[in-house]
């Protein structure tokens, strides 16, 4: 079982008892590349801000909806693997951290 539970509805596998919408976060407000606002599932939504407002921008996040015992969040750029991983350890779950890289 998942270290923390949740409530999040999930967009791609939705469970009738889950009632907590996504979160839009606007990340523009962080990073002027970006172009748009972006949905978050609720239970990290605050978490994935934390990493923002250190200036660790993100490329994917899920809680995983109480289906694994670890939430994610991939990087953009791996040199912020290790602060990433310090800010997230604080948050009392269990993370993936990884990062999108390309050749």
């Amino acid at each position: 079982m998942p270290s923390v539970r949740c409530n999040c509805v999930s967009s791609n596998q939705p469970i009738h008892t889950q009632t907590a919408p996504e979160r839009v976060l606007d990340p523009r407000k962080y990073f002027d590349f970006c172009t748009k606002t972006v949905c978050v599932d609720e239970c990290i939504a605050d978490h994935i801000l934390s990493l923002w407002q250190s200036g660790i921008f993100t490329r994917h996040s899920c809680c995983n909806h109480n289906q694994r015992d670890f939430a994610e969040v991939a990087l953009h750029d791996i040199e912020d693997m290790q602060s990433a991983a310090f800010i997230l350890r604080k948050t009392g779950r269990d993370w993936r951290v990884f990062a999108h890289t390309s050749n």
